[in-house]
């Protein structure tokens, strides 16, 4: 499934204004294609670049890292402004909580980003699409360039695409060439005599056949009969048992008409119990207060795969549904993410043979999950930190992610385990509406 849709376009005749779009969604199965996006975006020339990320629904701490980097980076070099359109509400708070938008500011759409371009170059020439052009494969995700419209191979995966002169891609099935069917061989002749003995053999057979098949026949409806009749005496015999305990019965009527009264009065009995109304008991209802509900507890056990990511952000916004509002549900399941990345990528070096173990607990007052690693001697106290500072995130990149968890999480805490390696316990309480 695809993941992620990244464009490049420029919009002014001039090529002097550019925009980017971003649709889907970022995280660690994502990231590298992001950044070889990202690095052939910069290498264009353009004096406006406007990222419009309306339709961009995730983005985790390392894709945030890498879209705060190049426009810091760019912010610095002074050659080209940039425009930040339409953020999702959680990309929104990242961004404000690292201090960006005093590096760049955020517009609420993309027109009003292009009224604020329009207002400083009255006479600038905006079109739909302007070659050349950016754009991810339909397969591999991988970006390149399209110079004009028309057909291209991808240089990774060598999908054959089309883009027309509206910027459009799409794969193109291409028929593959008609084998040629080598023409049969003719068997060898046979002499006529030959041939007539095969057909008199031939003959020959098909009568025994016939034959034996008609004996068979003929024994299977012999047979049949045998058993009809049979099934006919049969029949005979019992109803001549029946008839004569009918006359047995019918010389005795005085016994079998008591019965019939004993019957009819025992039912009449019943049925007076049956109509008669008893007073049902009420059944106290004993409320159990929240704190004494036991949680229910979930495992799960993942491969140290980014391609599971989604998944369990799926998973764990949709099971909290019914005790947080959707906002904090994005934030949890986000936190969840930042967490197992951090797992596969720092314990287990993408190793997919080793096990992430993940342990839920979910109770009306909280909300509490582990994600514990199958790491060795890689515990580290020095890591987990509560800020970090723009120059950090310039320099690097990334080093975010455990920033966002306890931004987004009430209690977070970190333990090693057996073998030396991390566990993970964060904890979001559920707010109980407060008495009126």
């Amino acid at each position: 499934m695809k993941k992620i849709q990244m464009e490049f376009n420029y919009l002014s005749d001039k090529k002097n204004i550019a925009i980017v779009r971003l649709k889907g969604e970022i995280d660690s199965s994502s990231i590298q294609e992001f950044t070889d996006f990202m690095n052939k975006v910069v290498a264009n020339a353009c004096q406006q670049l406007l990222f419009d990320l309306k339709e961009l629904r995730y983005m985790n701490s390392t894709g945030f890292g890498v879209l705060a980097k190049t426009i810091m980076e760019e912010k610095d070099k002074g050659d080209r402004e940039i425009f930040i359109c339409s953020l999702h509400p959680t990309i929104m708070r990242n961004y404000q909580a690292f201090g960006m938008e005093q590096v760049w500011p955020t517009y609420p759409t993309i027109e009003s980003a292009l009224a604020v371009i329009h207002k400083s170059n009255p006479g600038l020439n905006i079109e739909a699409v302007t070659f050349p052009l950016i754009r991810t494969c339909t397969r591999c995700q991988k970006p390149s360039n399209f110079p004009k419209p028309g057909h291209y191979k991808c240089p990774y995966c060598n999908t054959i695409h089309h883009i027309d002169d509206q910027g459009k891609l799409k794969a193109v099935l291409l028929k593959p060439k008609t084998m040629e069917q080598p023409a049969m061989q003719r068997p060898e002749s046979k002499t006529k005599t030959s041939t007539m003995l095969k057909q008199v053999e031939a003959a020959k057979q098909a009568e025994a056949a016939k034959q034996a098949e008609a004996a068979k026949q003929a024994e299977a409806a012999k047979q049949a009969e045998a058993a009809k009749q049979a099934e006919a005496a049969k029949q005979a015999e019992a109803a001549k048992r029946a008839e004569a305990m009918l006359q047995a019965t019918q010389k005795k009527p005085g016994k079998f008409t008591q019965r019939q009264e004993e019957i009819k009065h025992i039912q009449e009995q019943v049925t007076q119990i049956q109509e008669m109304q008893v007073p049902e008991l009420e059944t106290p209802t004993i409320e159990t207060p929240p704190e004494q509900i036991k949680p229910d507890e979930i495992d799960i056990v993942l491969p140290s795969d980014t391609q599971h990511l989604r998944r369990l952000r799926d998973f764990i916004f949709s099971f909290a549904d019914e005790l947080f509002p959707e906002q904090e549900r994005y934030n949890m399941s986000m936190a969840v993410d930042e967490a197992v990345a951090n797992a596969i990528e720092h314990a287990h070096n993408y190793d997919r043979n080793k096990r992430i173990y993940i342990h839920l607990e979910v109770s009306p007052k909280k909300f509490s999950i582990t994600v514990k690693d199958s790491g060795v001697n890689t515990f580290n106290r020095a890591i987990p930190r509560d800020n970090i500072t723009q120059e950090q995130i310039k320099k690097l990149g990334r080093g975010m992610g455990l920033v966002v968890i306890r931004q987004t999480m009430d209690e977070v805490n970190f333990q090693p385990t057996e073998t030396w390696g991390t566990a993970i316990t964060m904890v979001k309480h559920v707010h109980q509406p407060e008495a009126s």
